[in-house]
């Protein structure tokens, strides 16, 4: 090697030496980051590569090129400079290594334990940040109970103003449109109103007998609750029509007397009497005792006798039954004694006479106790006598009859029940309000079967109107009714897991159709106050608002049932 050559590779060796430290050792920690974020591989193309991963690919090879010619340099670097200038060369080398040593070994272990933080819980976010900036095809959402709690609100709005002739007004729609009834469907048609206690149940029928009195129908309200509104809208538009209005308070020392068992024909008090003193036969053991408490009542009820409380009462103890009979009638005498006690029930007149009340037109409002076992049951009579009175006298009636009866569980018997089915062929509708399926599935009367009553409800009101319930049954089959709409929603969406344990959304997802409730059940199990699904034939069901009917005259309810 000639002293010229030695001097240029000296020269060039020196200058290198100048911008090996620490330019060499910054390079070489920079592109040991690199390296440890984008990896060893691939290092070849694939037709599946997104574009993100062909720049990464070439970023990749980039990087590992750089790295191959600052180690490859280093190399050449170490071995001339060592042939060169020996050991004098050796002394800097070590002493560089002595400084960056540990700078070499942190950058690697850092950049290793960022990478590993990045991947396990940056890529997760960034990856979700991503699919929300997709654009996406448009899709439907499902009912999340989260989101249906306080979606819907009650619009304020004076009932009066949206009526409209020939139709029953119900209330208003969460877009601001009234909802009606026809009035060809209202008189056909029975009415169910579901839902929890002071959710709406009063107002509805506040709204609909408001409406019912103006179109001259004759209105009967059964409440065995204590309501502080429902009577005097009755009597403030009973005024107002020109009508009658009668408050019949069937607890004790309350206002009016009605005889449970005088009106009607001989066999509709017979009727009537069995099935409230629970004298029909269920197939149980009992039946026969039952029987022979028949025989000794039969022959008491005759067309035109007196059918005081205390004429049946006293017929019984003067009858010529055997000791067996007579034995069998035990339960009846001891049910006449408490009736017996209250007033209400022992007219020292006729009393209030429901044959009257319906062909005169009159509007009646009645009061029960539920808390009463005696007035409860007297309640139930009362309604029993308006069903048969109501068919009896079809032709003699003027005008068509609506009933209205609340808290329905407590007050259900055979003969209503039976009326559900085929009452409405005298003229008359029925609009029956209860809590949920599951009172009706258990009445207070254990001779019912539950399951059919249900049955019956659900098919002969066509009509129904569900506020919010606490009961799934009821929600579900409220919303199954509402019938279904097709929703565009993400069938498959996949996400992968990294290395690092973070899981990543995949690109690809699959669209399709679902069937959705109309109206679903989280939506009623959601409702606020005065909110309500509202069903009627040949529409669809809609959310609706009800609102009260204000009073406008002052009311004192003077005229009770004498």
């Amino acid at each position: 090697m000639t002293d010229k050559l030695t001097t240029k590779i000296e020269y060039f060796l020196i200058l290198y030496m100048d911008n090996f430290e620490p330019n060499w050792f910054l390079f070489f920690g920079l592109t040991t980051i690199l390296i440890v974020f984008l990896g060893l591989s691939p290092l070849q193309e694939d037709r599946e590569m997104s574009s993100l991963d062909i720049i990464a690919l070439w970023s990749r090879r980039a990087v590992l090129a750089m790295k191959v010619a600052l180690i490859s340099g280093a190399c050449a670097y170490i071995f001339i400079g060592y042939l060169l200038l020996n050991n004098e060369f050796s002394n800097l080398l070590f002493g560089m290594i002595d400084d960056w040593w540990i700078f070499m070994i942190s950058i690697i272990i850092t950049s290793i334990y960022i990478k590993f933080l990045c991947t396990r819980y940056l890529s997760p976010k960034l990856s979700r940040a991503l699919k929300n900036l997709r654009v996406t095809q448009k899709i439907d959402e499902l009912s999340d109970i989260s989101k249906e709690l306080g979606k819907y609100r009650a619009i304020a709005h004076l009932p009066e103003k949206w009526e409209k002739q020939g139709h029953f007004f119900s209330g208003i729609s969460m877009n601001g449109s009234p909802q009606y009834i026809d009035e060809n469907v209202w008189t056909e048609t029975h009415k169910a109103v579901v839902g929890a206690t002071r959710y709406g149940k009063g107002l509805i029928y506040q709204v609909w007998s408001q409406q019912s009195i103006k179109r001259n129908h004759t209105v009967f309200m059964i409440n065995p609750k204590e309501d502080k509104f429902l009577p005097k809208i009755l009597e403030q538009e009973a005024i107002k029509a020109g009508r009658r209005f009668i408050y019949l308070d069937l607890r004790e020392a309350g206002k009016g007397k009605w005889a449970p068992f005088a009106g009607g024909s001989a066999i509709d008090r017979r009727t009537r009497f069995y099935t409230v003193m629970n004298m029909l036969s269920t197939g149980g053991d009992a039946d026969h005792y039952k029987a022979l408490a028949r025989s000794v009542i039969f022959d008491i009820f005759k067309e035109g006798s007196n059918h005081s409380l205390r004429s049946i009462s006293q017929a019984i103890e003067n009858s010529n039954a055997d000791e067996d009979h007579i034995s069998a009638c035990s339960t009846v005498k001891a049910n006449l004694k408490e009736w017996l006690e209250r007033s209400t029930f022992n007219p020292s007149k006729k009393g209030f006479s429901i044959e009257r009340s319906l062909t005169e037109n009159a509007v009646v409002y009645v009061q029960g106790d539920l808390n009463d076992h005696v007035v409860k049951s007297a309640t139930i009579a009362f309604i029993i006598e308006l069903i048969q009175e109501a068919q009896r006298l079809v032709s003699d009636r003027k005008e068509h009859l609506s009933i209205y009866i609340d808290e329905l569980r407590f007050l259900m018997s055979k003969p209503v029940f039976d009326a559900l089915a085929t009452i409405a062929g005298y003229d008359v509708d029925l609009s029956v309000a209860f809590q949920s399926f599951g009172d009706l599935k258990n009445p207070d009367d254990r001779n019912l079967d539950g399951k059919a009553l249900l049955a019956s409800v659900q098919t002969n009101c066509q009509v129904k109107v569900f506020f919010k319930v606490d009961d799934k049954e009821t929600a579900e089959f409220a919303s199954e009714t509402s019938g279904t709409k097709q929703k565009s929603t993400v069938k498959f969406e996949r996400t992968d897991i990294n290395k690092a344990g973070g899981e990543n959304w995949h690109s690809q997802r699959t669209i399709g159709d679902q069937e959705e409730a109309l109206i679903t059940p989280n939506a009623i199990l959601a409702f606020p106050k005065k909110v309500a699904a509202f069903y009627r034939p040949n529409h669809l069901a809609e959310i609706i608002c009800v609102d009260a009917v204000p009073l406008e005259t002052k009311t004192n309810m003077v005229e009770a049932a004498q």
